[in-house]
């Protein structure tokens, strides 16, 4: 009898065994009613044993799914307990199954009656069902990942009212051969077109014949893949009449001690869902008679350098571009007042310090930034820097807002989503205490590494330029709405008056009072503020070209259109070989079924010819640059003159975003991933905002890009072009032929990319990762796809964009949907655990050393012919370096992916974050030889359809984005 998906079941009691992947938490969405989740455990492969798993857990649940993963059935470290399990049920085979349950020998279950439930295995699970049978998993003839395939099926059981041909989503290296035991049965297949035109069919279902198993070789939870609900509704219309046949009840709730069996729950720690009375509140005021342009304009460099230019610490969220991007609100300020402070953390030292700088600005070059350490707290075993994070956070925040004039509009700053609060950067490396603890045993097997939460590295320390976090604490800032042109004011001022307490504290609540401005001081420095932009906004009106910032207004030449092979510049490359030879190896990965994907990266190291981090001007015309040859919506200019060290950031990737909403979340809502969103490290400072309030959370990753072709001028002769000028730059009006056809070229281009198949396949890999990680942070009903693979342009490339989005469960905070999410999906591959741990391989194993080598050579003159061959194809390091100490700073700048592929921009005091990916930055610093180098990371994503030598081509164009601002600029 056919399962009937139609007629209402209650679901099974189920437990997911988990294999490390990055799609399991996105079988939930497969539940026909979110309130059954309530009766769902899922556990890790390796979190028990095979007794423990029989005694604690089985006996309490209807129906076992063996989620997808990484790593090879064949393998009992990529299968865990789920080999043991099956196995189980294979030793059974032979054995008549009475009325009341399957006999268990005793090695298994001392003296008793075990009653097997029934098994679903997806991907990894359906190839361990064959396995454990006797069946042979082998290489699969087409490889596929995230790529669409049409299966035909005869399976009147789990594929019930199921179409017989239906479209669903692979990701697997690994087949289960057609020479099949005679315990199973095949139900579905595929036909798969080799590279030489002949089809072969490919098992996509199966079933043992006897016994309650099922396996799916597709991804039912994709966001792509057809009738993946139906399936998992017939799974439990099986499961229901599985035990109805054996006519004993069955609970319908999981007992409580069984759900917390759970890995990563936080039991027994006490949270207060109050938050505690309010530290400051925000005082806030628009700046009356000015009104910028709206939408995309040159204004804000000239403001930004008239308030902060001279600021030896400041920052600057810039929202570069504003037209067909979701990007609107600017923030610039500095941090050198007397209540802002610069956060850092180290993790090979995992200290936090909170710095502040007393004497205000000084832009001399040779005297150092005067500044103190407030705050230095060393982390327990226990903690992680996202806990302290957490917990500073929890005693700064507030919701309080007042404007200083009662004729301050309505609206008032409540369009802003930043409110004061931090700003700044987390680098890649914190991924070691955000990731669980497979990191470090997979970093184990795959890169000879011991890293796990809260360890330090296996890596030696390198005395990196940068700190591993680096965060603003903003009291004040001037905040840009681009859609209306208006200018805020904005900041934090203590509640009550406090003494300072002196010398360095240990405890954050120490912090308070050295943090925040006086009510006097904060409304001087508004009244000081606004009188300034109103000065420079009435010189703009007057002379608005000699107030625009242009690169010659610099003083530099223009670095539009340049290539990092264009200039005699000193640039460390990675030879093109090497690049190629660790796709290659990357992709030999994929084939044995170790990742689907991988986000390779390589860093492009400079030397600047002359110093220009020492000085804010010189930062900030630097920045100026990279604004003007790669503008993007998520820009940032971040500057600590003390390091020193500058972060410019032409971003165009949000990574995540939580802010309030008006949406309605259930709090009955269960989610059997609760467990997952709390670190045993996080435990002890678990903080909750407002049970009441609502967060809706965004994330837009990209995957596929293409190069816009530049308009190279008029090619008739017919109507020559117009001149014009603007500023100090002339430019050329083409003629509409000539422009028309440079226009259906660019959307050609953009076309293609969002219907080439290997960007597409890229894409949906990193789209189902983003799903599964909200998943765990998310009520599970409200994550949806509202934009799957869209393009958006921008002024040197195409994107290929998806938009993701969920509302937080109640009673989590804003910083937990970010370390679920940490790092940045797009930026690791699939699944993430294990891309992660064999990334680590790849580039601090195989493509570190041959950099390093290669440095060496150069500093000793014995550069070879081989290892001349470089990105391009001809040496750009023609210079030969001074001393070794060059030798040290490459070694430094080369440790690890540092800020690149981490994410930037701000915590609002008021509890909401905004972050974009560390991407098309360059980061730039002074090092001990006293030169400044540029650090740009740049790679792509590696699947099994990828092409080297394309792989190689499309790291230059990411490059060239940022590269071209500065070559000129190296000696």
């Amino acid at each position: 009898m056919a399962a009937n998906s139609t007629t209402a079941v209650l679901a099974p009691r189920v437990l997911i065994i988990d294999h490390d992947d990055s799609y399991t938490n996105n079988l939930i969405s497969l539940w026909p009613h979110q309130a059954d989740l309530a009766r769902v455990l899922l556990i890790r492969h390796n979190q028990y044993t095979w007794p423990e798993l029989q005694t604690l857990i089985l006996p309490h649940v209807d129906a076992v799914i063996l989620s997808p993963g990484p790593g090879n059935p064949h393998l009992a470290a990529d299968l865990g307990v789920t080999r043991q399990l099956l196995e189980a049920y294979r030793r059974q085979c032979a054995r008549a199954a009475d009325s009341t349950g399957l006999m268990i020998p005793n090695s298994d279950q001392v003296g008793g009656l075990f009653k097997f439930p029934p098994v679903l295995g997806v991907c990894l699970g359906h190839q361990a069902i064959a396995a454990a049978f006797g069946g042979r998993v082998i290489p699969a003839p087409a490889v596929l990942h995230g790529q669409v395939s049409a299966v035909c099926h005869r399976d009147n059981l789990l594929l019930a009212n199921v179409p017989t041909s239906f479209r669903v989503v692979r990701y697997h290296s690994l087949l289960v051969h057609d020479d099949f035991p005679s315990d199973l049965e095949a139900t579905a297949w595929t036909g798969d077109q080799l590279a030489d035109g002949t089809t072969v069919k490919s098992i996509m279902a199966l079933r043992h014949r006897s016994l309650p198993l099922y396996g799916v070789q597709f991804h039912p939870e994709s966001v792509s893949s057809e009738c993946g609900r139906i399936v998992m509704e017939n799974f439990f219309a099986l499961t229901e009449r599985y035990w109805r046949s054996r006519g004993e009840p069955r609970s319908t709730d999981l007992p409580t001690s069984v759900r917390h069996l759970a890995p990563w729950r936080p039991e027994g720690v006490p949270v207060d869902p109050v938050a505690p009375a309010p530290a400051f509140i925000i005082r806030w005021c628009k700046v009356p008679d000015v009104r910028l342009d709206a939408g995309d304009s040159d204004e804000s460099p000239s403001l930004f350098r008239h308030l902060f230019g001279r600021s030896p610490a400041s920052y600057w969220l810039d929202s570069a571009v504003v037209a067909g991007s979701n990007a609107r609100f600017s923030y610039l300020g500095d941090v050198c007042g007397a209540g802002a402070a610069t956060l850092r953390y180290y993790q090979d030292r995992r200290e936090v310090t909170v710095h502040q700088y007393p004497s205000g600005i000084n832009t001399h070059p040779d005297i150092p930034l005067d500044h103190q350490v407030i705050h230095r707290a060393a982390l327990s075993v226990d903690e992680t820097f996202w806990s302290w994070l957490e917990r500073f956070l929890h005693t700064v925040q507030t919701e309080v807002t007042e404007p200083w004039s009662s004729l301050d509009d309505t609206e008032g700053i409540d369009r802003f989503h930043f409110r004061c609060g931090l700003v700044g950067n987390l680098g890649y490396e914190l991924k070691a205490e955000s990731l669980p603890a497979s990191h470090g045993e997979l970093t184990c097997r795959f890169a000879a590494s011991s890293n796990a939460p809260g360890q330090k590295s296996a890596v030696p320390d390198l005395d990196r330029p940068w700190p591993d976090a680096s965060l603003a604490f903003a009291d004040r800032c001037v905040a840009l709405d681009h859609h209306t042109g208006d200018v805020y004011l904005m900041t934090l001022v203590r509640t009550s008056a406090t003494e300072i307490p002196s010398g360095t504290t240990t405890d954050v609540s120490g912090l308070i009072p050295r943090l925040g401005m006086e009510p006097t001081e904060a409304w001087n420095w508004c009244e000081t503020t606004s009188k300034a932009v109103r000065q420079w906004f009435a010189d703009y009106l007057y002379s608005p070209d000699s107030n625009t910032i242009t690169e010659r207004d610099l003083g530099l030449p223009v670095a539009h259109g340049s290539k990092p092979h264009e200039h005699e510049a000193t640039l460390l490359t990675m030879p093109r070989e090497a690049y190629i030879a660790a796709v290659e190896q990357a992709q030999n990965y994929i084939r044995r079924g170790d990742t689907y994907e991988l986000n390779m990266t390589t860093p492009f190291v400079g030397r600047l010819a002359r110093p220009w981090v020492r000085t804010p001007e010189g930062a900030l015309a630097l920045y100026l640059r990279l604004r003007y040859h790669n503008p993007a919506p998520y820009a940032a200019f971040l500057y600590w003159s003390d390091l020193p060290l500058l972060l410019a950031s032409s971003s165009p990737e949000r990574f995540i975003s939580v802010r309030e909403s008006d949406d309605l979340v259930t709090p009955n809502e269960m989610n059997p991933l609760e467990a997952l969103t709390a670190e045993p490290e996080a435990a002890t400072d678990i903080f909750r905002p407002d049970m009441s309030a609502s967060w809706s959370v965004e994330m837009k990753p990209i995957k596929g890009t293409a190069r816009r072709p530049q308009f190279a001028g008029c090619k008739c002769t017919d109507f020559p072009p117009s001149p014009r000028t603007t500023g100090n730059i002339s430019t050329v009006i083409p003629c509409s032929g000539c422009w028309a056809n440079h226009v259906t070229r660019d959307a050609a281009i953009a076309e293609a990319l969002r219907c080439d198949v290997k960007e597409r396949a890229e894409n949906l890999m990193i789209v189902d990762l983003v799903r599964h990680d909200l998943f765990r942070v998310c009520v599970p009903s409200s994550v949806t796809v509202p934009h799957l693979m869209h393009i958006e342009s921008y002024q040197t490339v195409h994107q290929l964009v998806t938009t993701v989005r969920g509302q937080l469960r109640p009673g989590l905070n804003p910083v937990r949907a970010l370390v679920a999410s940490f790092p940045p999906g797009s930026m690791t591959g699939a699944p993430k655990i294990r891309s992660v741990a064999i990334l680590e391989r790849l580039e601090t194993g195989v493509l570190r050393p041959v950099l390093l080598s290669r440095a060496s050579s150069l500093m000793n003159g014995a550069e070879t012919p081989a290892a001349t061959t470089y990105l391009n194809g001809a040496d750009p390091l023609a210079a030969k370096p001074d001393d070794m100490s060059e030798m040290h700073t490459l070694r430094r700048l080369h440790g690890t992916r540092g800020p690149y592929s981490g994410c930037l921009g701000y915590f609002s005091i008021h509890s909401g974050l905004d972050m974009a990916v560390v991407i098309r930055t360059a980061v730039i610093a002074t090092a001990p030889d006293g030169h400044d180098y540029i650090y740009v990371g740049a790679g792509g994503a590696i699947t099994i359809l990828s092409d080297p030598a394309a792989e190689h081509t499309e790291a230059l164009t990411k490059l060239a984005a940022v590269w071209g601002a500065f070559a000129d600029l190296c000696s």
